[in-house]
């Protein structure tokens, strides 16, 4: 039932994808329920040689049936690895489904399906990429813990590399759950014609529909390839009551920025009637096109989280080369941080978000979009999609959907390929020589360096919004690796949503880049490089 609401918003939207105006119109539709989709997911890392191509951090995925207790996964488990030789040199392999992973030894076969940065043209993608034999030997159960080797090849450019790994050992590293619902359907919209959609239900505040205070609803309308229009809406309680509202949320094509909002209710089993009104973008209205933590790949944020926002039109096309920042706000001087810089602000759900810094691409060629960067408000919002909305003088873009949760932990990079923001703790910089020629050096084995990062969520002490002073250490310190040892972490907040984490390096540490990387809370930070000198 909840489904076939939220399908309906997108259709309407779709319908008026020649109108570039505030439209009204009206829609009915009937919506078939998909199977459920209830998955356990269980995340295994470790680090190690691969054949002649150098250390590499191994990710094993595997994904079964969640079970009953919502703790765990039962019967045949989907499986994948992806070898990362750096953030952005990567290779992904598909394995067999595995009957049985409670098995002591698994053996399966793989095939290469992808590959990122130098190995983005490695072979021929899955199904008819090159086979691999992986083998997984347990070790333990508590924690989980097994021996991976492999065996098979591959051909870049012409030769044949060998992806032979012996006997490395993946720990577990998280676990999560992903619980969805879906629905599909069509109908007819008025002025407009006929329209295809497909609908995705989340439970919110829980981890399952049967323990949820509320769904969310987001909703994908296709009028054709090319145009498709967004709607959100947030149903709680078992009976929908009659006139919800439902907001557009952008969409691609004619809709991309479009907005608008309306009432809808359901009609017997499977039919949705909807009014509502819809305004496709002009050409200066800010467009939002991506929102995340500082440095991770992840599209989800936290609280007093500094996240990017990218998109186009988000600010004016005069901002000074190299951006404007918050260096001259006058809140600073009544110990508060600025909610505007210049003509920006940001809200998240409502609420005003801190604006430090944003630049245009038609100004400073290092945005390839506009981008705002900000830290979002202590807004206690648990596991759920928020609304981002940026306003660019007197225009606003439409509402831009994130999943927010209490953290979105991301060590800070020097660059692209994963190279750790990280200091001495004399202050200087640690990386490779070639990073920062004459300022950056290695870490050393036996010494304790100093990492920066974001999205680590509230100290153990409370914040007071909009202070320009923070301050306080973790409820709980992250357990991390470096080069696939532990490593002890002390983690403190000392500014506004800025972490450091400081670590030893151990003395068995490699020479050259070690991945860190951490499990905290089932939302850990990607993997970093530090390097360490001979």
């Amino acid at each position: 039932m909840l489904r076939s609401i939220f399908l309906f918003f997108s259709i309407f939207f779709l319908t008026f994808v020649a109108v570039a105006q505030t439209t009204n119109f009206t829609a009915n539709f009937t919506l078939t329920d998909q199977p459920d989709t209830e998955r356990f997911i269980t995340i295994l890392l470790g680090t190690g040689q691969v054949g002649t191509l150098g250390t590499a951090l191994v990710q094993l995925n595997m994904n079964q049936q969640l079970a009953d207790n919502e703790q765990s996964g039962v019967g045949q488990a989907g499986a994948g690895l992806t070898l990362f030789f750096n953030r952005t040199d990567t290779i992904g392999i598909s394995l067999a489904g595995i009957p049985d992973p409670t098995q002591p030894t698994i053996t399966q076969t793989g095939r290469i399906n992808s590959g990122g940065g130098a190995y983005v043209l490695i072979s021929n993608p899955a199904p008819s990429g090159p086979t691999v034999n992986v083998t997984l030997t347990r070790i333990s159960g508590s924690p989980l813990r097994y021996n991976l080797s492999m065996t098979g090849n591959a051909t870049l450019g012409g030769q044949t590399i060998s992806l032979a790994i012996t006997n490395m050992v993946v720990a577990l590293a998280n676990t999560r759950v992903n619980v969805f619902q879906t629905s599909t359907g069509s109908g007819t919209v008025t002025p407009g014609g006929p329209a295809q959609v497909s609908a995705t239900i989340t439970p919110g505040g829980a981890v399952t529909f049967d323990k949820a205070q509320f769904a969310e609803i987001s909703a994908t309308i296709s009028f054709n390839q090319a145009d498709s229009a967004r709607v959100f809406f947030t149903l709680v309680g078992e009976t929908p009551p009659p006139n919800i509202p439902f907001t557009i949320t952008g969409g691609t094509g004619v809709y991309q920025g479009a907005y608008g909002s309306g009432t809808l209710n359901l009609v017997g089993q499977d039919g949705v009637t909807m009014t509502g009104t819809i305004t496709l973008a002009g050409p200066t209205t800010p467009v939002i096109t991506s929102v995340q933590t500082a440095s991770s790949p992840f599209l989800r944020v936290a609280t007093n989280d500094w996240i990017y926002i990218k998109g186009k039109n988000l600010v004016p096309a005069n901002t000074p080369a190299g951006g404007m920042y918050w260096s001259n706000a006058p809140e600073f001087a009544q110990g508060k941080m600025p909610t505007q810089v210049g003509t920006i602000s940001v809200t998240v759900n409502g609420k005003p978000a801190y604006v430090w810094w944003f630049c245009s691409a038609a100004t400073t060629p290092a945005c390839t979009q506009d981008q705002i960067n900000v830290l979002t408000p202590l807004e206690d919002v648990k596991d759920q999609q928020v609304m981002i909305v940026v306003k660019n003088g007197s225009d606003s873009s439409a509402p831009f959907l994130v999943f927010k949760q209490e953290e979105a932990p991301s060590v800070l990079m020097f660059d692209t390929m994963g190279h750790a923001v990280a200091t001495h703790l004399n202050g200087s910089l640690l990386g490779p020589t070639s990073l920062y020629p004459g300022l950056s050096t290695p870490g050393k084995g036996g010494e304790t360096v100093t990492l920066w990062a974001v999205g680590f969520g509230l100290p153990a002490t409370p914040l007071v919004e909009g202070s320009s002073s923070q301050s306080g250490s973790l409820p709980s310190s992250p357990v991390c690796f470096l080069g696939g040892t532990q490593v002890q972490v002390t983690a403190a907040l000392v500014g506004p949503g800025l972490y450091i984490l400081n670590i030893t390096i151990p003395n068995t540490a490699a020479a050259g880049d070690n991945f860190f990387y951490c499990t905290h809370n089932n939302t850990p930070p990607a993997p970093v490089l530090v390097t360490v000198g001979p």
